[in-house]
């Protein structure tokens, strides 16, 4: 099995000198933030990722749970998230929830999509009392295939259809390669998003090019795959005597981690409450993004 990661910081790791990317630094408090644009489609095959710009914010919020590092994060996603939706202020929005909600490291998109303030029907059934201005936010949690038996981009089209969204948000939990990226980093991007590739199962995407919208994707990696751990560790421990011999390695280990237990992923024991702090990192910053000056009147009508 090849190396596979869900994130782009990862992937530009493991090709650094690639021609047809651009990349710039900020911080927002304890937050850093990376802009990479990936802008050749020659570019694209070398990472595994398309055409598009991809955000990552690191921060130690999820992992400490302070309020500071989560005031700062927050403020930054929200900043981030508002620039990759689509400029109408009014424009309606499609939030899609992916993954297994029974699955604990799966479950960051049902579990983000619960807490997003849902206000198509406010607008379509209580007229009088939708503040001026209100964006439309209708949100879905369409399950997975081994579930329901219906690809997600299907069910998903078939709802664009009907809903007429201006754009669609899809949350879901990413792969990482390394284990010490899990919930330390936010990706976001406007290249959409293919559902269970973090784990080999790749579905259809959820892309601009598949439903006819803008589609904007963020997630939070939340597992590793098992030979990954194992490789890091030995390596750690040759290039201790050996940097050339660690090298080399690697991809042995790797080799022989997938043939005695297969495409193996782990998470942390801790994952509940990694899960619980992210989900309600994202549907709030979601939230404030999607109803700028009007949040607390949002908030009343759906609480």
């Amino acid at each position: 099995m090849g190396v596979y990661t869900d994130l782009i910081r990862e992937a530009r790791e493991l090709h650094p000198d690639i021609a047809g990317v651009s990349e710039t630094e900020t911080a927002e408090g304890q937050c850093r933030i990376s802009r990479i644009a990936v802008e050749t489609e020659e570019a694209a095959r070398a990472l595994d990722k398309p055409v598009g710009v991809y955000v990552t914010l690191e921060s130690a919020a999820l992992i400490d749970g302070l309020e500071p590092d989560m005031e700062d994060t927050v403020k930054a996603l929200t900043g981030e998230l508002s620039r990759l939706l689509p400029e109408k202020p009014a424009a309606k929005l499609l939030v899609v929830g992916l993954g297994n909600r029974n699955v604990t490291p799966d479950a960051l998109g049902p579990r983000t999509a619960d807490g997003v303030f849902v206000t198509r029907h406010i607008r379509a059934h209580l007229p009088e009392v939708a503040p001026e201005g209100m964006r439309e936010v209708a949100v879905f949690q369409p399950g997975v295939l081994g579930t329901t038996g219906v690809e997600t981009v299907e069910i998903i089209r078939g709802l664009v259809d009907t809903v007429q969204p201006d754009a669609l948000l899809c949350i879901d939990a990413l792969a990482a390669r390394r284990a010490e990226r899990i919930a330390s980093s936010i990706q976001l991007n406007n290249s959409g998003i293919r559902p269970g590739s973090g784990i080999g199962n790749t579905r259809d995407g959820l892309t601009q090019h598949a439903l006819g919208i803008p589609v904007v994707a963020m997630g939070v990696p939340l597992v590793v795959y098992a030979s990954t751990v194992v490789a890091d560790v030995v390596s750690a421990l040759a290039e201790r005597s050996d940097a050339e011999g660690a090298a080399a390695l690697e991809p042995k280990i790797r080799e022989i981690v997938d043939e005695r237990y297969g495409p193996m992923i782990v998470t942390p024991k801790e994952i509940d409450t990694l899960l619980h702090r992210a989900s309600a990192l994202l549907s709030h910053s979601i939230n404030r993004a999607l109803h700028a000056g009007y949040y607390d009147e949002i908030h009343a009508l759906c609480n």
